[in-house]
């Protein structure tokens, strides 16, 4: 058993990659591996040991009892392996290979984009996969090296790098009613960044004066382009991330602060200490410094 076992380790941990992405399409598109071949290898592994490891429909396919037994069993071996080649590849004075990178869109084109294009000419031996997106953090189903995000996410057992901060700025359509005071703003149309809608009111600060409004928060997303579009048609004011420059919108407020935001990367243990992607990581957090200055 141990023979059979050793001749198809690849076979195993391809099967752990189709069971986590859902099906075998979905499989294909991570691993950059034929559907057919994929098909085929987890037949033989099915013939292999004697059981059926999926239940398949027209739809999707599930895991069968077996094949969680054997799920539960192959993906911490599959986790030693990344970690084994993590430690092999830090070995590396430069980092090399593809980096697969995701960005909210806004802070990618005024940020990421910029710092991968500089580090393409950097680093000759990288091929950078950058896809802008506000979906989650599938890091393992995707094939993602590194997911960008602003604000912290919950605890999803990932490796975490904080790039830093940024604090958002109110800004107003032109023509907007004058604002010259943190109470011109009670009760007035907001679209601003926050994980979910709540009741709390909107805290402004300056040295140590501290205001407290509340207003109607017309909009609340992960999707700064959707907060800056709701502004740009005179339906809210707007938080906006202060990387962004605000044209056609209008600041407002000066000298008046909100509470900062974090901006933060995600990737699995096995990839944190990948010279491509702390090179990558390290590249964020001075440009985020230096739009901070």
């Amino acid at each position: 058993m141990n023979d059979l076992i050793d001749s198809h380790v690849a076979d195993l941990a391809l099967f752990v990659r189709v069971a986590e992405a859902g099906g075998l399409t979905a499989a294909a598109r991570t691993t950059k591996i034929p559907q057919a071949t994929i098909s085929r290898r987890i037949a033989k592994l099915e013939h292999q040991f004697g059981v059926s490891l999926f239940e398949r429909t027209t739809r999707r396919i599930a895991l069968t009892e077996a094949g969680r037994e054997v799920f539960d069993r192959a993906r911490p071996m599959l986790d030693q392996a990344e970690a084994a080649g993590a430690v092999l590849a830090a070995t590396r004075k430069e980092p090399s290979g593809t980096l697969r990178v995701t960005a909210p869109v806004i802070l990618g084109q005024a940020v990421v984009q910029r710092v991968a294009v500089d580090y393409l000419e950097r680093y000759p031996e990288v091929a950078i996969d950058l896809h802008l997106t506000t979906a989650g953090t599938a890091l393992i189903q995707d094939g993602v090296d590194l997911a960008i995000r602003l604000g912290r996410l919950p605890d999803t057992g990932l490796h975490l790098f904080s790039l830093g901060k940024t604090r958002p700025r109110l800004v107003a359509p032109p023509g907007w009613p004058p604002i010259t005071e943190p109470r011109d703003l009670s009760g007035a149309p907001v679209a601003m960044l926050a994980p979910r809608l709540t009741d709390e009111p909107l805290t402004l600060i300056r040295g140590g004066k501290v205001e407290r409004i509340r207003v109607e928060k017309r909009l609340v997303t992960n999707d700064i382009s959707a907060i800056r579009d709701a502004a740009a048609r005179g339906l809210a004011l707007a938080m906006l991330p202060s990387f962004l420059t605000p044209d056609p919108l209008i600041p407002i407020l000066p000298g008046w602060s909100l509470a900062e935001i974090e901006v933060n990367a995600f990737t699995t243990a096995a990839r944190a200490n990948l010279p491509k992607v702390r090179r990558f990581v390290d590249a964020l957090r001075l440009e985020l410094q230096a739009l901070g200055d």
